[in-house]
């Protein structure tokens, strides 16, 4: 789903190369790119595509496009987030949902 929050550029997250690759199962969600001149809205445009019950990390949230990911992420996904900073950077975390495995 396209927000309005995010660039129309989604080419970073192709559905089909994830439909291809995104192993059947994993135990977290590192978002660490694209560049921020690409954003991650294509990530969330194509977030069905992944395991959402697992961890989820977004980097950078320091900025206000992840920080407003992280926060659309967490009311879709109907789960807090947290706001780590470690030195001058902060990172989101999705907790995973009990027994995701």
């Amino acid at each position: 789903m396209k927000v309005k929050e995010f660039s129309d550029v989604t080419g970073w997250y192709d559905p089909e190369v994830l439909k291809e690759n995104l192993p059947p199962s994993y135990d977290l969600i590192l978002v660490d790119g694209p560049p921020s001149f690409f954003g991650r809205g294509g990530f969330y445009e194509y977030i069905h595509l992944f395991n959402t019950k697992t961890t989820i990390f977004i980097d950078d949230v320091d900025r206000d496009p992840e920080l407003n990911l992280v926060k659309l992420l967490s009311k879709k996904l109907e789960r807090p987030y947290h706001v780590v900073s470690y030195r001058m950077k902060k990172i989101g975390i999705i907790p995973a949902l009990k027994h995701a495995n």
